[in-house]
């Protein structure tokens, strides 16, 4: 790797200080998932020792990891190999569909309320935590809602938590004659959005240039867009997984989220390649090199082929 690539990685890792647990899950849900699933553990300490992660920490995350069930280890001779759960899959696969593949709509004046009055103390912080997840804030000690009408996720999650047949759910529009004045007054009270926005501008700010660079480097070196690719994604992970995804309508109109989405989706793009030869060149699985990656990898962000 040369130096130029040298310092963009830098640039990018002296951002904000590495989660490694949450960088091994992005690895796997963005590399692994869609090459077999699998990895030698060999090969996953040689790809995080770019980002000064020493081994012992690594094994250390992987362990826990593996305790929590997002992952599974098994051994062939000497060697272990380690996958996503069935678990692990469907919590990176929620925010997958976020993350790669969710475009602006517009919004039908939709709400979403859900009573939670009948539900005992333990279960209700479950579940309200897990509704907190998908957007949904409190208004009232017992009472969530959403500007949406996603009821799909609420009946999913409401299930997962065993209080499907204890809850109010309704679902309705707003009158026509509700003033957006008041809709975004209620928006800005009950959501905290300038932390995210913040990091928001902060993700343009620093990966601009990196997009920049890209655009006019004379060779793109595999290693460099391996590692681009993986801290773009953590990164922007981060913001997706905290954003409540509100409708457009709803907020300032300097909103980010578009601008960032776009920025995030040329640089994946423009890194896919190379970066990929990469993968195809260090990691190994349990089945001998990784094949080709999945056709819904390529779907990414509209289409990466």
């Amino acid at each position: 790797m040369d130096n130029s690539f040298r310092e963009i990685i830098h640039s990018l890792l002296a951002w904000r200080n590495i989660n490694v647990r949450t960088l091994v899950v992005t690895i796997f849900g963005d590399l692994i998932v869609p090459h077999g699933g699998n990895i030698w553990i060999g090969s996953l300490i040689k790809l995080v020792q770019s980002f000064e992660i020493n081994e012992r920490l690594l094994r250390t995350t992987v362990f826990r990891l593996t305790e929590e069930n997002w992952l599974s280890a098994y051994r062939i001779g000497r060697k272990s190999y380690y996958q996503l759960t069935e678990e692990g899959r469907d919590r990176f696969q929620e925010g997958e569909e976020r993350i790669y593949f969710t475009s602006e709509e517009q919004w039908n004046s939709n709400w979403i309320i859900i009573f939670l009055h009948e539900l005992q103390a333990g279960k209700k912080e479950l579940f309200r935590k897990q509704l907190s997840w998908v957007g949904f804030t409190r208004m009232g000690k017992n009472l969530l809602f959403y500007p949406g009408n996603n009821t799909r996720i609420v009946h999913h999650l409401a299930s997962n938590c065993g209080v499907l047949d204890k809850v109010l759910v309704i679902n309705g529009q707003a009158e026509d004659f509700t003033s957006f004045k008041v809709l975004r007054q209620l928006v800005k009270s009950h959501w905290d959005l300038a932390p995210l926005a913040e990091y928001y501008q902060n993700f343009l700010k620093v990966y601009r240039p990196v997009w920049h660079f890209l655009e006019n480097a004379d060779r793109l070196d595999p290693e460099a867009c391996l590692l681009i690719r993986i801290l773009l994604i953590n990164d922007y992970r981060w913001i997706v997984l905290n954003d409540p995804h509100l409708p457009l309508d709803l907020l300032p109109v300097d909103w980010p989220r578009s601008t960032a989405r776009k920025l995030c989706s040329n640089i994946y793009k423009k890194v896919a390649e190379p970066a990929e030869a990469r993968i195809s060149s260090i990691f190994e699985t349990a089945n001998g090199p990784v094949p080709e990656a999945s056709e819904s990898y390529f779907k990414r962000f509209g289409e990466l082929r």
